[in-house]
């Protein structure tokens, strides 16, 4: 087998790991890139590290795991020691939706939680979390569809909640999309429309102090790309103690058990107390969907 050299090996896992990719794609990586050999699994590791992606529930299990010692065979040391950045990435476009369910039942957790104070305890050098979700958009005139500003073309949304200590916790979004060159006051239906694929991923409503509407974003047209940046506050809260915040945050202590002796929770026990208390307060709004 020939072997590429070092320099080489780590110009191929950049690009990759950099570019935009479904989370099945990105796990299926994730999984394969390390047991190539040692020098593709040493050029892996501070990459995937530095820049975090978490691709399903199953992963925050891991992560809880590997983060209170450094025992991980790829990682070692390098989570949470050389994380800079945390993505949750989706890709809602037809021909990938239903392979990315995984991605989206761990979008919709991480998207409910009510603070993200352990993530702040764990990753010293993380200024805020990523949620992505690109989808394409649709037609709202059913008689004249084509000229249509949003059909057919690649929307993306992105919402940058900050690690921060302040209260109330501060959130950005940014959406974006080619611009056809045409836009006029009708076309917040085709806007709102399309940000319905938001409440399919599970997006809440208090995400935003206002509607949803172009006049409540900033608006910029840049190479061709039309931009809308919107930002908002939230006020966040503590919940119980099976939430995935008390886990990571015990793993920020390097703590295997609580004080009471019992031992850490996995997240899929995790999420079925969430479904729980969903079902018995439901105006919290959690809705975590599909875990597998």
């Amino acid at each position: 087998m020939t072997t590429f050299p070092p320099e080489l090996i780590e110009i191929i896992v950049h690009e990759v790991w950099h570019s935009e990719m479904t989370s099945f794609i990105r796990q299926a990586f994730m999984t394969t890139c390390p047991q190539i050999n040692r020098t593709w699994k040493a050029v892996y590791a501070p990459i995937a590290s530095q820049d975090m992606y978490i691709t399903n529930l199953a992963f925050l299990d891991y992560l809880c795991d590997i983060s209170q010692a450094p025992k991980s065979i790829i990682y070692r040391d390098s989570i949470p020691r050389l994380t800079r950045t945390i993505t949750c990435f989706v890709d809602l476009r037809v021909e990938n939706e239903a392979r990315e369910t995984a991605a989206k039942g761990a979008y919709r957790y991480l998207v409910h939680l009510p603070n993200m104070r352990s993530f702040q305890a764990l990753f010293k050098h993380v200024e805020h979390i990523s949620f992505q979700i690109v989808w394409i958009g649709s037609d709202w005139d059913t008689i004249v569809p084509k000229i249509s500003p949003l059909r057919g073309i690649p929307i993306r949304a992105r919402y940058d909640r900050f690690l921060l200590s302040q209260q109330p916790s501060q959130l950005r979004m940014h959406i974006s999309m080619k611009n056809r060159g045409f836009w006029w006051p009708g076309s917040g239906q085709a806007w709102l429309r399309s940000l319905s694929k938001l409440r399919d991923v599970g997006v809440p409503p208090h995400f935003f102090t206002t509607s949803i509407s172009l006049g409540s974003c900033r608006e910029t047209i840049r190479r061709g790309v039309r931009h809308f940046h919107y930002i908002t506050l939230l006020h966040e809260t503590w919940l119980g103690s099976w939430d995935i915040n008390r886990h990571l945050w015990m793993a920020s202590e390097g703590r295997h058990r609580d004080s009471t002796g019992r031992g850490v929770l996995p997240v899929s026990s995790i999420v079925e107390n969430l479904n729980d208390y969903s079902h018995r307060y439901p105006e919290r709004n959690i809705v975590l969907g599909s875990t597998s």
